[in-house]
C-alpha cells in the first residue's frame, strides 16, 4: 500500500512540475513579446540592460540593421532574432534566460558582453526564406552587384552575421553593411579589395 502512494505522489509531482513549467515558458514567451521587457534589468550602475543597443534599436530614421528592422512595416521585437530557432535553440535560450534571473534576483548578474547563444543562419532565415533556398533576386544592394547572386559565395563558410551585423552602424544604402566589418571577410578570398569598391 505504501508503493502506491508514494507511487502517486511522485506522479502528481510530475505533473505539477510540467503543469508549472510550461504555464512559466508561456508567461515568458509571452513577456519577452515586449522588448521593454527584455532591457528591463539593472545592472548595478544602474543602466538598463542593453541600454546603448536598444537605444540605437529605436532610432529614427535607422541607424543599423537593428533598427531597419525595427521601423519594417512589421516590427522586428529583439525575441524574434534572439529567441532561438527550433527546439533545442530555444531551449538553451530559455535555460539561459532563467539562469540570468537567478543571477539578476542574487545580485551577481554582470550585463554581457557576448552572446552565449550565438546567431545562426537559421535564426535570420526565419523571415529572410528567400536567402536559404537561391537563386537569390536580382538587383541587390551597390547598383546590381550582389554578394548573394554569385554561384561561388554560395559555397563560402561565412554566416549571415558576419557581414550583416545588426547592432553597428553601416550605409543605409547598401542595407547597413559595415565596409570596415566586411572588408576583411572579402580579401580571404580577394586579397586587393578596398573601401573604394563598396560605395554604391
Amino acid at each position: 500500500m505504501g508503493k502506491w502512494r508514494w507511487a502517486r505522489r511522485l506522479a502528481l509531482a510530475g505533473v505539477v512540475a510540467l503543469v508549472s513549467g510550461t504555464a512559466a515558458i508561456a508567461y515568458v514567451t509571452h513577456l519577452e513579446k515586449d522588448n521593454q521587457f527584455c532591457i528591463a534589468c539593472h545592472t548595478p550602475e544602474g543602466k538598463r540592460l542593453h541600454g546603448e543597443l536598444f537605444e540605437r534599436y529605436d532610432a529614427k530614421p535607422p541607424v543599423n540593421l537593428s533598427a531597419a528592422h525595427a521601423s519594417a512595416k512589421k516590427t522586428v521585437k529583439c525575441i524574434d532574432c534572439h529567441g532561438g530557432a527550433g527546439v533545442e535553440r530555444r531551449s538553451r535560450v530559455l535555460f539561459i534566460a532563467a539562469w540570468d534571473t537567478l543571477k539578476y534576483l542574487t545580485g551577481r548578474f554582470k550585463e554581457p558582453d557576448r552572446m552565449a547563444v550565438p546567431l545562426r543562419d537559421r535564426e535570420c532565415v526565419q523571415c529572410h526564406a528567400d536567402y536559404e533556398a537561391g537563386p537569390f533576386p536580382e538587383g541587390g544592394q551597390a547598383g546590381g552587384r550582389d554578394f548573394h547572386k554569385h554561384p561561388d559565395h554560395r559555397a563560402l563558410s561565412s554566416i549571415c552575421v558576419e557581414c550583416h551585423t545588426a547592432h553597428v552602424a553601416g550605409d543605409p544604402r547598401l542595407k547597413f553593411l559595415n565596409n570596415t566589418v566586411v572588408l576583411p571577410h572579402c580579401q580571404r578570398c580577394h586579397k586587393q579589395m578596398g573601401l573604394e569598391q563598396f560605395s554604391g
